[in-house]
């Protein structure tokens, strides 16, 4: 169960590695946002993306 706001944003083109999209989400209440990405000229961004490999406790 995530203590964050998760992300609800299905456009987003890295919310398959983002934590914010793909953790399991609390089942009584757990909050939720559309945060926005930017695409910039060396690619994609966002200011709220983290990344699933900083949760990663396999091996």
């Amino acid at each position: 169960m995530p203590n964050i706001t998760m992300c609800k944003n299905i456009k987003c083109p890295l919310r398959d590695n983002c934590e914010r999209y793909t953790a399991k989400p609390n089942e009584h209440r757990q909050s939720y946002g559309s945060f926005e990405f930017q695409q910039t000229e060396i690619g994609v961004t966002c200011e709220h993306f983290v990344n699933n490999e900083r949760y990663d406790l396999g091996a």
